[in-house]
């Protein structure tokens, strides 16, 4: 909202249902030839980059409630 956006990204855009399958888009392009799991496997590793130890992505949306970050890793 309030962005400015070109019409091909906005085209983009309407090959998708929701976030979620951007997010598995994303997640299966970043774990190259393992697909999704290696995108999670990658997730994870910047995660304890981050240092959000005690964050686990279990799905790439996280909507499948079976991930964990606690808040206080979210907040910081």
């Amino acid at each position: 909202m309030g962005g400015r956006y070109t019409v091909e990204t906005v085209w983009l855009g309407l090959l998708l249902k929701s976030g979620n399958e951007a997010a598995n888009l994303l997640a299966r392009l970043g774990g190259g030839p393992d697909g999704v799991a290696g995108g999670l496997r990658a997730m994870n590793v910047k995660a304890r980059e981050l240092g959000a130890y005690q964050t686990h992505a279990a799905t790439p949306s996280g909507l499948d409630g079976q991930g964990s970050s606690p808040a206080r890793t979210t907040w910081r």
